[in-house]
């Protein structure tokens, strides 16, 4: 699902009640100048559209598969307007788009904020460093003493396709990614950041690529904690890309007969044709839920498999969330009927195990307990979509959270939540069927959403989730000091402590009601567990 709609290119905002109109920033490269996006608390700037690549060549680049660093120039480089989204079959998306977007306190002494990088979601087809509001990332997030970095990456084919092989070995945004991080390292200093202390955030399947970068040897030191939200690197290591890949080629008429034919064929392939194109497939028969597009083991950026990367990885102190209902925007829509309900739970609950029947009864009835919370006049659609929700997002990052506790003990910082607070203005008409907090609904409240404006219950929420990021530090004081309401840490003997997010915050003992675990616990003693 695409959570977010992209701004327009070019940012037109009052300059004349700011300090300082026309910023310069001295980077590795050269001179950026920026502007000021507002100083409705304290002056932020904006740097819009830095390069951090070269333009990237389709399926090339040093050693076949990574970007190319960029350049030096000469004189003093604008940087005040938006970059060109990575293609994917959207009015103004290029093949050229290794760029992002700097927000930055006015007057910060060098290394001296955190920084907080935001990889932007949207099921490894869509999204851009565009993402949000300037306005609204600048008052909520750098406003509060953060440098925000938003970074874009190739997308769809051009960033994923993979012949498995040496010829298209796949991972290209990985890469592009890993170089987005590697030029905050080396340059982030200037605009006020502390290059020790960088944050990666991001949701849905930009969780996944923070979660997939943490567990890389050749990444994993580029940034020090992690806030996730709606996903991790679980299943996407089994998505069928490079028949999705093959799938696309055919579709555009394209022939080959091995990889290196391949690769010529889909060089010559038109942009607009490689452009995004997702779906999650099985979601209609509940059969396995994969996207399209998504990274694959190459033996380069990841040289094991996922299980064995994570048992070699010390975790980082991080921020684990979920939406209150995850599995609406994706399920929503479907016809639940009771045979749909039932395949759900064939692909839920292990065909091995014992009494099936009662397992089903079980897992059907814990899911229509929650009518005390949802319309009664749609009890089954609502399970639905929270068993789906849970098997494919809640359930992973469950999953990871105790797979790290039992890997490495106490020896870690982790703090969890649900996204419980729900307006239905924020998505408008596009998907009337959802009526509670849905997959990655909490990413509005952090960097805003284009024509709606935040009010009432909505400004509370968004302090509440704004504020703990800035607090959320290496020495494991947590994200807390500035809330009413404590937030827990989770730990080995409590794992599934978790912060609900609503006008009304609270402490809940069981992470999205306990359901995940009861997941993974199904899942071991069907034997077909996946280590995560």
């Amino acid at each position: 699902m695409r959570s977010l709609l992209c701004i327009a290119a070019t940012v037109g905002l009052a300059l004349s009640a700011c300090s300082t109109a026309a910023p310069q920033v001295t980077v590795a490269n050269g001179i950026v100048e920026g502007f000021c996006v507002n100083d409705d608390v304290v002056q932020v700037n904006g740097f819009f559209g830095i390069p951090f690549a070269e333009p990237p060549v389709r399926f090339e680049a040093n050693t076949a598969k990574k970007p190319v660093p960029k350049t030096n120039w000469t004189g003093v480089k604008a940087t005040k307007t938006m970059p060109a989204m990575c293609t994917q079959a959207t009015p103004g998306d290029s093949e050229d788009c290794l760029y992002l977007n700097v927000y930055a306190p006015d007057g910060a002494a060098s290394g001296s904020l955190p920084v907080f990088v935001i990889v932007h979601g949207g099921a490894f087809a869509f999204g851009s460093a565009n993402d949000g509001t300037p306005a609204h990332i600048a008052k909520y997030l750098a406003a509060k003493g953060l440098v925000i970095v938003m970074i874009q990456y190739r997308v769809g084919p051009l960033g994923f396709c993979t012949t498995k092989d040496s010829v298209m070995p796949g991972n290209y945004g990985m890469w592009d990614a890993k170089m987005a991080f590697e030029w905050v390292r080396d340059n982030i200093a200037a605009f006020g950041g502390n290059p020790n202390d960088v944050t990666a955030y991001g949701g849905s399947s930009g969780a996944a690529l923070i979660d997939a970068m943490h567990l890389s040897p050749l990444a994993t030191n580029l940034f020090h904690k992690m806030a996730l939200f709606s996903g991790a690197a679980t299943d996407i290591w089994d998505a069928p890309t490079k028949q999705k890949c093959e799938e696309r080629a055919a579709s555009l008429g394209l022939t080959w007969t091995d990889s290196a034919s391949f690769k010529a064929a889909m060089l010559s392939a038109p942009a607009s044709g490689l452009g995004s194109g997702w779906l999650f497939h099985g979601e209609s028969t509940f059969d396995t839920i994969y996207a399209d597009w998504s990274p694959v083991y190459d033996g380069d950026f990841f040289p094991t498999t996922g299980a064995a990367m994570r048992a070699a990885t010390q975790p980082k102190p991080s921020i684990y969330g979920i939406s209150f209902l995850e599995g609406a925007g994706t399920s929503g829509a479907l016809n639940i009927t009771s045979e749909t309900v039932e395949k759900i739970v064939n692909y839920m609950v292990p065909a091995t195990v014992g009494n099936r029947s009662l397992f089903q009864s079980y897992l059907i009835e814990s899911y229509r307990n929650q009518a005390l919370v949802l319309e009664p006049t749609a009890i089954d659609k609502h399970a639905a979509q929270a068993a789906l929700g849970e098997r494919n997002r809640a359930a992973g990052m469950d999953a990871v959270l105790r797979r790290n506790f039992e890997l490495f003990g106490t020896n870690q910082t982790y703090y969890r939540y649900v996204f419980k607070h729900f307006n239905p203005a924020t998505i408008g008409t596009r998907y009337p069927f959802i009526s509670f907090a849905s997959h990655a609904f909490d990413q509005y409240y952090s960097i805003g959403k284009p024509g709606f404006t935040f009010t009432g219950d909505d400004l509370t929420v968004v302090n509440l989730y704004t504020t703990p990021r800035p607090g959320h530090n290496p020495n494991g004081a947590g994200p807390v000091s500035s809330l009413a309401v404590p937030w827990v840490a989770s730990t080995p003997a409590n794992p599934s402590l978790n912060y609900v997010i609503e006008s009304t915050p609270s402490m809940d003992p069981q992470f999205f009601f306990g359901r995940p675990h009861l997941n993974n616990v199904l899942n071991k003693i069907g034997g077909t567990f996946r280590p995560v």
